[in-house]
């Protein structure tokens, strides 16, 4: 026969707490305001803001290292890469987002596109230089010669429909690589995360990724400028007119003509200027 089992009790808590403990403060914390769960405002691009008018490009905390994100920026072992200049500018740290670096920077991967996305969305960086692929998007297409890929206005902007499957997938890489930049930068526009974009200097008449959807949005975005601007001040093999797309950045001081000398057609100034201009533009944000 089996014996019976006394009941137990249910465990209740003491009407007087054993240990008095009081709660850690918390560590970086930020005051969520009362009425974080009313209504968010909708910005002037039409997202909802959801800052409820917290400051959020001024953190609470100070990193030891500032990491830059680069996208497309060429191959990190080059020794005049980007990569490298910023590297050797003291507090800087960078991540180059490039396929020219292995399979686990190619943002076209789906899976490397998430952690890009999730890295971004914790303002894991505090600047952004992006230069994306453009030979599908080059003016020369339309000279005689490779014939064109895209067309400036229309569906044709993201690829001719009478590409050949070999072109079709080529412009379809790099369309994807191109608008997936400009989701980055618009992440980064709002909570005002200062970010470059550099892509060849095209008219409204000609070929560009500027001409995109995603990009005419970014434009006109509140605090997104375009300027013309030239390679050579950054070390650049030739003049090469560029449309440097900025937001959070001043470039007023950048020369608007190539006074540089060229010697056989090949500079011999160091990319100077912009490294001490990203250096000094990161020195400002980590204090102010």
């Amino acid at each position: 026969m089996v014996p019976t089992l006394p009941i137990i009790a249910p465990l209740r808590t003491p009407d007087i707490p054993i240990l008095h403990t009081t709660l850690a403060p918390a560590v970086n914390a930020i005051n969520i305001p009362a009425d974080i769960h009313d209504a968010p405002a909708v910005t002037a691009d039409g997202y909802d803001d959801h800052s409820n008018g917290i400051d959020t490009h001024k953190p609470g905390w100070r990193p030891e290292v500032c990491r830059i994100l680069l996208i497309c920026a060429g191959p990190n072992d080059r020794p005049d890469s980007l990569y490298n200049l910023l590297r050797n500018v003291p507090g800087l740290d960078c991540v180059n987002y490039d396929i020219a670096n292995g399979a686990q920077f190619d943002i076209v991967d789906d899976t490397v596109w998430d952690r890009l996305l999730a890295e971004v969305s914790a303002l894991e960086y505090v600047a952004c230089l992006a230069s994306p692929p453009c030979n599908t998007y080059s003016r020369l297409h339309s000279l005689p010669g490779p014939p064109p890929l895209r067309d400036v206005e229309g569906s044709g902007r993201y690829g001719r429909s009478d590409l050949s499957p070999r072109s079709k997938e080529h412009v379809r890489k790099h369309t994807l690589i191109s608008t997936r930049v400009a989701h980055v930068l618009t992440q980064f526009t709002r909570p005002r995360v200062p970010w470059i974009f550099e892509a060849p200097w095209a008219t409204e008449k000609q070929t560009s990724a500027l001409n995109l959807d995603e990009y005419r949005s970014l434009l006109a975005m509140d605090g997104v400028t375009k300027t013309l601007g030239y390679q050579c001040p950054f070390g650049g093999l030739s003049p090469k007119p560029s449309a440097w797309v900025l937001s959070g950045i001043d470039f007023t001081g950048m020369p608007q003509s190539c006074p540089i000398h060229f010697v056989n057609g090949i500079t011999r100034q160091p990319a100077q200027w912009y490294t001490s201009h990203m250096h000094h533009l990161v020195a400002r944000r980590s204090i102010s």
